[in-house]
């Protein structure tokens, strides 16, 4: 469906919210008002056009019928907020959308392009895009990099668009069969802007060079999401110490050559007090604590105030070490996943459960071997 067409009707079931007629009378609010209608939203707009509200109804002055056309600019812009899709419930869908109603006229290009950080507006670059001629035809927005597939073919576009480090606010980098090496070297500097990253490498991952401490400057301090998919980054910790704002944090498939050794992730995801999702998942059971270097648990443990949700894929020897350095009272979901293991030692895996009350009681366990 046209989203233009969408949020003209939007607008009009808005509309009739709080104005059901031309009339001075009282009018209640429909049952069957979209699901993400806010009645705050919905009492800001009403109130800029001049209503009043008394308990559940709303009550317009006498005055002539109020159109699209006849809304303030504020009240549109209030409007366009509302109902430009999140970032958080689709990546992409506000990139998308706000470049369509720029379009319908200049009176919605004016005020859309006014209030480019209130809208957060951001240029879209996927494999389809010129992204050179993009770049010159809109206004120095920040850029969203989308790459569901990255090969040689696109690699002059994607290069594009890391050119421009300061305005690049998320990168999305699946099934890649670039040359990491390509990619890695088009990023050595800071990237200050950036809130999201998502790098997957598609098939084996054992032969890929690793990546140097000077990936992104070495600092990401707006970061949010990280997801590395097959990444070899020994020293992400490093870059892990600046991001404080951090809430997702993926590292899925870290080959051998990646490995971070469980002190050295408890100190990187200290500084991430607002962590709610870690996952943290090996390729091969090598990946393992060396016995002769391991250290006996710290006194003091990491706390991870705000995490809700824990994954792991690896072997037992790595959980327990991570858990002796970490608590997460506000644990609500963990999944756990050994490999093939005959015996193995999880004494400080009922310590870190004990700790975490909203684990317990169990609703549901399952033990698969």
């Amino acid at each position: 469906m046209n989203p233009v067409l969408t949020l003209i009707r939007r607008i009009r079931k808005l509309m009739n919210h709080v104005l059901s007629s031309s009339q001075s009378r009282s009018t209640d609010i429909p049952h069957h008002s979209p699901s993400n209608t806010s009645p705050s939203k919905i009492y800001k707009i009403g109130k800029r056009m001049g209503c009043s509200k008394k308990g559940s109804r709303w009550i317009r002055r006498r005055g002539p019928r109020v159109t699209i056309c006849s809304l303030p600019d504020e009240v549109l812009l209030d409007i366009f907020e509302f109902f430009l899709p999140d970032h958080s419930d689709r990546w992409d869908g506000r990139a998308r959308t706000w470049p369509k109603l720029v379009r319908v006229c200049r009176r919605w290009r004016s005020i859309i392009f006014g209030s480019p950080l209130r809208l957060d507006l951001r240029l879209l670059c996927t494999t389809r895009t010129p992204v050179r001629k993009m770049l010159d035809v809109w206004p120095p927005l920040p850029i969203q990099i989308q790459y569901y597939s990255v090969d040689p073919q696109v690699e002059d576009n994607l290069i594009a668009a890391l050119e421009h480090p300061n305005r690049v606010r998320g990168i999305f980098l699946s099934s890649m069969s670039l040359p990491l090496e390509r990619l890695v070297a088009v990023m050595q500097e800071p990237f200050p802007a950036m809130d999201f990253l998502f790098l997957q490498i598609e098939g084996t991952v054992s032969a890929l060079p690793i990546v140097p401490n000077t990936f992104f400057g070495g600092s990401a301090p707006r970061l949010r999401s990280l997801t590395l998919d097959g990444i070899p980054f020994p020293t992400l910790p490093q870059l892990l110490l600046s991001s404080n704002d951090l809430v997702d944090l993926a590292l899925d498939r870290i080959p051998q050559n990646g490995y971070i050794s469980p002190e050295a992730m408890a100190t990187c995801i200290s500084a991430s007090t607002r962590l709610t999702n870690l996952s943290i998942g090996f390729i091969s059971p090598t990946s393992r604590p060396d016995p002769a270097i391991r250290h006996p648990p710290p006194l003091t443990r990491v706390v991870l105030p705000a995490l809700t949700k824990f994954d792991f894929h690896g072997v037992s020897q790595y959980l327990e070490d991570l858990m002796a350095r970490t608590d997460a009272p506000l644990l609500r979901a963990a999944r756990i996943t050994f490999f093939n293991q005959l015996i193995f030692d999880i004494q400080q895996l009922p310590r870190f459960i004990g700790h975490a009350p909203a684990l317990m009681p169990f609703y549901t366990a399952r033990i698969k071997f």
